[in-house]
């Protein structure tokens, strides 16, 4: 009987962050996309918490109390974390961009530093250092 190995799939959005970072199988592309829509999620869950704040605290609204805030807060996590999943935002998308073409300049500078020859100053070189001489003549205002 032959029995094959599992081969399952790692998502990047199973991973925490930590580990997400160090993981060889998930390409740096799904990486960098995890970690913006998780940014955008923790913004929303900001702005979300704000927006639900009451203006005037009451003592008329019922529902007072750490159960209720722990509910809304619950509720307030859930629905950021939707929003960022479903794309509608969009500063995930935006952020995902920037932080790409970064990586890809950070590649690019490394590449051209390790394919430069690395140059050493001979003894017969000028120097590279230009001085500007300033000469003071009596009477005369600068």
């Amino acid at each position: 009987m032959d029995i094959s190995a599992l081969n399952r799939d790692v998502r990047a959005s199973e991973l925490p962050l930590e580990r997400l970072a160090t993981s060889k199988e998930i390409p740096q592309d799904a990486k960098i996309q995890e970690v913006s829509r998780q940014f955008e999620a923790v913004l929303l869950r900001q702005i979300l918490s704000q927006a639900q704040k009451p203006m005037f605290k009451s003592s008329s609204v019922g529902g007072g109390g750490s159960t209720n805030a722990i509910y809304q807060d619950m509720v307030t996590q859930q629905l950021a974390d939707r929003i960022s999943q479903g794309g509608t935002f969009g500063f995930a998308k935006v952020l995902e961009q920037q932080l790409s073409v970064q990586i890809a300049d950070k590649k690019q500078e490394a590449t051209k530093a390790a394919t430069a020859p690395e140059s050493t100053p001979s003894m017969d070189a000028p120097p590279t250092k230009k001085f500007i001489s300033c000469q003071i003549q009596p009477g005369k205002r600068v």
